[in-house]
């Protein structure tokens, strides 16, 4: 959440936002709920990596549109 929170003038800043926060609050659901802890940490850590999958794709296409505008000012 820091992190999208100082870098909020990149775009798709609010994606990390959104998953810190949502980490966030099932780690809290996680810590209150002892007899469901093991289900609760497969399925933060399944939600964690389908968010960050889907950052990930929006920052190469980010990149890429990065690389096609530095490619047009070099030429």
């Amino acid at each position: 959440m820091i992190n999208a929170l100082a870098g909020a003038k990149l775009p798709w800043w609010w994606t990390g936002l959104l998953l810190g926060i949502s980490e966030l609050v099932l780690g809290v659901w996680a810590a209150r709920s002892w007899e469901r802890s093991l289900v609760t940490l497969v399925t933060l850590v399944g939600v964690w990596a389908i968010c960050r999958g889907v950052i990930e794709i929006f920052a190469g296409f980010t990149l890429r549109q990065v690389g096609e505008q530095a490619d047009r000012l070099a030429a």
